[in-house]
């Protein structure tokens, strides 16, 4: 069954399921209470936390928001370090992430982050231990960000980012499992900012913007339309919350190609990976997939570029955080 459509309506079966929602509801807005309420403990971090989160399942575009704002804080002379439960990853430990390691262990989008930024990432299953490795191993840094987490009430955050896929929205607007929301569209009057990727009628917004295809080892760059040829022997693969979303965007760019959806952080493996095709996949996928070789496999990398107004306010806010 495909979930993601199944909540982009309001049908029957998704009225059927509107008895577990309210459930759903109860039980989390009893969490949500007894955390604010200080009936259950939330530690403050030993450095300020901004949580980048969504409140609906899969992607959002979390990862790509959470690079840009980093090297925005870059620019601006601002120390930072990024902190994520590392999902896929077989790591048992606390783990500083490094460019050398593999997303088998670490996850794909904290290896994304750390190839993209130069920053310390830290993955841990707690991320108050990944928030305090960092404030012991890295004593520069100024602020954190979290990759995810928005509903994880047992770590205190001084900002709250909710991201919002422009082209699927909240869906059909109910919460789980009659629609897709963890949380009520209520919830977005209650972070600091909501950030739509795509919708640039939103203020706070990001468009992401293509860089070109690169080889997955080589490194090799390679332009848009050196792939516009015979669709039979381009392969799409997209192990992403909304693969549907990547193909689209390589028909957009006139790329013809057979399509193969995986699941999200889906280990890819060598079979995977055809060798008499050509592969075109995500920069996600990439991380997977560089510990194969493959003469004909490429990535198309892209940069979440954000708006005028996000910019500026969101660093304002980072200043006013750790400047008090």
């Amino acid at each position: 069954m495909n979930w993601q459509k199944f909540w982009q309506k309001r049908g029957i079966g998704n009225y059927v399921l509107l008895p577990l929602s309210a459930v759903f509801y109860g039980v989390t807005a009893v969490r949500r209470y007894l955390y604010h309420g200080g009936l259950l403990q939330s530690a403050k971090a030993p450095l300020p936390v901004v949580v980048v989160g969504n409140i609906n399942v899969g992607g959002a575009g979390k990862t790509p928001l959470v690079i840009a704002l980093g090297k925005w804080l870059a620019e601006n002379n601002i120390a930072y370090a990024v902190i994520a439960k590392g999902y896929g990853g077989s790591y048992t430990r606390p783990t500083v992430v490094t460019a050398e390691q593999s997303a088998a262990v670490v996850g794909d989008e904290p290896l994304l982050i750390k190839l993209k930024c130069d920053c310390p990432v830290v993955v841990a299953k707690s991320r108050l231990q990944a928030a305090t490795i960092v404030a012991q191993t890295f004593p520069e840094t100024q602020i954190i960000l979290t990759d995810d987490g928005l509903q994880h009430y047992a770590l205190q955050r001084q900002m709250e980012i909710c991201v919002i896929n422009a082209k699927v929205g909240l869906g059909n607007a109910w919460l789980l499992p009659a629609g897709g929301l963890r949380e009520p569209p209520s919830r977005l009057k209650q972070v600091d900012f909501v950030v739509y990727n795509g919708g640039v009628e939103h203020p706070h917004h990001y468009l992401l913007a293509d860089r070109g295809w690169y080889h997955i080892n080589s490194g090799q760059k390679r332009y848009h339309d050196e792939f516009c040829g015979d669709k039979s022997q381009n392969l799409a693969i997209s192990a992403i919350a909304h693969p549907a979303l990547f193909f689209q965007r390589l028909k957009a760019l006139g790329i013809a190609a057979q399509t193969r959806p995986l699941p999200d952080h889906h280990p890819i493996t060598a079979g995977d990976l055809p060798a008499d095709k050509t592969l075109l996949m995500t920069e996600k996928d990439w991380v997977k997939a560089k510990v194969f070789t493959h003469t004909d496999a490429w990535y198309l990398s892209v940069e979440a570029v954000l708006s005028e107004a996000l910019k500026r306010d969101f660093l304002i806010q980072v200043q006013r955080i750790i400047g008090s």
